[in-house]
């Protein structure tokens, strides 16, 4: 009897145990399905002939010509075809059916996008076709939120002052800058903001930060905690109003930051920028120039390691900022509190006041690999690292700061 109930026992905590395991599987999916929503596209639509008339069982076949990779789907009863969770970048959509002509469109998927596209077949004989759809044609009638993108292009040519990328979202409507570009570099605590985005005039601590699907937020400082280099942005989106519920917790705005992958193709740059002392205007208030020297220098490598296959992208940048401030602390409190930090046997550097040195000097890697496992499975991996050496950042004398941040990120992507 009583081995009986030690057995019942058993089995009870083994089954419960096997309960738990399977909610704690079956969860964990559901953060996925959410990721690729926010980081992929999808295309949907329908095929027709020429007189309206759907074609089901027509071949619909998608191929990012980026980095050759292709899905094929058949057309239903209702001749609907759709795509879910698609990279971003260029494709071209090719549909065939038996007594028509091949059609071919290619149009530009970004970040988060839901497209419906129709596709017109003609009756044999036709010459095949191939429509070009730009992204200002195209208009969705799936999604009803107000965003706004940054292409690539626009990424790799806009001109931006400091070269963070943070400094995008002021293509937005209803976006505008609270602090210096600079400060974004050592904000730590939102006594201490960074460089504040504010969306629709809330606060910045509304905003919310995904990079590659993840959340990316420091909510000490109200800002993404990582850092990137400008060339390592593939895609930059700002969602003002009417963000999918996937993005959640922001109720003022979403930045949505895609980082870039290889292709099928090696490029790569080595690039420099310089501004000095000598380019700056005088300070109308001023008898002279303040020293000043930025410089930002760095190298960026993308291609494949196999084509069709496995894509690699790596970045290094290296910032160094060299100026000087006036603190204008009064001389009485400046001895009162270099008295204390004397008792206290602080070991750090004591405040100051008058012309102070400030600067930094930052350096960050970025390093991506994409591997294709199947015709629905990719493998990711990302590593980021950043380091930070700060002298005086926050306008006081007497006060440096040093920083260094890993990030590995390791994921499957299954696409449908």
């Amino acid at each position: 009897m009583n081995n009986q109930k030690c057995l019942s026992g058993a089995i009870s905590v083994h089954g419960i145990r096997l309960l738990c395991l399977s909610i704690l599987m079956l969860a964990s999916l559901i953060p996925v399905s959410a990721q690729q929503s926010v980081t992929f596209a999808s295309l949907s639509g329908w095929v027709e002939d020429a007189g309206g008339a759907v074609v089901s069982g027509a071949v619909v076949t998608v191929t990012n010509l980026d980095k050759n990779l292709n899905w094929t789907v058949n057309s239903d009863d209702q001749g609907r075809y759709r795509f879910l969770y698609l990279p971003v970048g260029n494709y071209q959509v090719k549909a065939t059916a038996r007594g028509f002509a091949p059609i071919e469109q290619r149009i530009t998927l970004t970040v988060g996008q839901s497209l419906n596209i129709p596709l017109r077949l003609q009756v044999s004989g036709v010459t095949i076709q191939v429509n070009i759809v730009s992204g200002a044609d195209i208009i969705e009638t799936v999604r009803t939120q107000v965003a706004e993108t940054v292409s690539p292009r626009e990424i790799e040519n806009l001109p931006l002052n400091g070269r963070n990328y943070l400094d995008l979202a002021a293509l937005t409507p209803a976006v505008t800058r609270a602090n210096p570009v600079a400060n974004q570099r050592f904000a730590e605590t939102s006594a201490v903001p960074g460089a504040q985005i504010n969306i629709a005039g809330q606060r910045n601590i509304n905003n919310g930060f995904v990079i590659d699907g993840l959340s990316a937020n420091d909510d000490a400082a109200d800002l993404p905690g990582t850092f990137f280099s400008q060339e390592v942005i593939g895609e930059f989106q700002v969602i003002t109003s009417g963000g999918i519920a996937e993005f959640g917790r922001a109720s003022a705005g979403i930045v949505n930051v895609i980082t870039r992958s290889g292709s099928n193709e090696w490029n790569g740059k080595a690039y420099g920028y310089l501004s000095n002392q000598r380019l700056n205007a005088r300070n109308p208030l001023s008898t002279a120039k303040g020293p000043y020297t930025q410089s930002q220098y760095g190298a960026s490598l993308g291609g494949p390691l196999r084509r069709d296959r496995t894509f690699l992208f790596a970045n290094f940048e290296q910032t160094r900022l060299n100026n000087a401030t006036v603190v204008t602390i009064l001389p009485a409190n400046v001895t009162a509190i270099n008295t204390v930090l004397d008792q206290i046997k602080y070991t750090g550097p004591r405040v100051s006041t008058g012309l102070v040195p400030t600067g930094y000097d930052t350096s960050n890697f970025f390093l991506r690999g994409d591997h294709r496992l199947n015709d629905s499975n990719l493998l990711s991996a990302r590593y980021s690292f950043y380091d930070i050496s700060s002298v005086n950042a926050r306008g006081v004398g007497g006060l440096s700061a040093t920083s260094r941040g890993h990030r590995l990120i390791i994921e499957i992507k299954h696409l449908l």
